[in-house]
């Protein structure tokens, strides 16, 4: 058994709905913070920028950073053998193709009434699909 399409036109109906929104107050409520951990100071630089003579001094020590080792040299690289063509040669011809067969011109008779057929199936669809205007309130 097959159950038909059924099709509920909602759309001429005016209805409305009134929504209550709830009133918020907002109550401020004191919040106890952590107290922060004991951070060192960073160190202090006391810099002579004068223009014959430029000098740097830290307050506190900076230890030595160790020497970085030396790159050793690599060794020479192998010769390799050349690589074959990427885009391999194919045949690429195409057969030939005849060109489409022309349509001959329809009788004015039958293009006329093509047209009539064209105007009428434009005003059934304007009916149908009931295009108006549609009131904002």
């Amino acid at each position: 058994m097959k159950i038909p399409d059924i099709y509920i036109d909602l759309s001429r109906i005016d209805a409305g709905v009134e929504i209550t929104l709830p009133e918020i107050s907002f109550v401020s409520k004191f919040v106890t913070l952590p107290t922060l951990p004991n951070i060192p100071q960073p160190p202090v630089f006391d810099v002579d920028l004068s223009m014959s003579n430029v000098s740097l001094s830290f307050l506190y020590d900076v230890p030595q950073l160790p020497s970085l080792p030396d790159i050793p040299t690599l060794p020479e690289a192998p010769t390799l053998p050349s690589l074959p063509p990427i885009i391999p040669q194919v045949d690429m011809s195409l057969p030939y193709l005849p060109p489409p067969p022309e349509v001959p011109s329809l009788s004015p008779s039958i293009s006329q009434m093509i047209e009539v057929g064209k105007n009428i199936s434009k005003l059934y669809c304007i009916m149908k699909g009931e295009i108006g205007l549609v009131s904002e309130s």
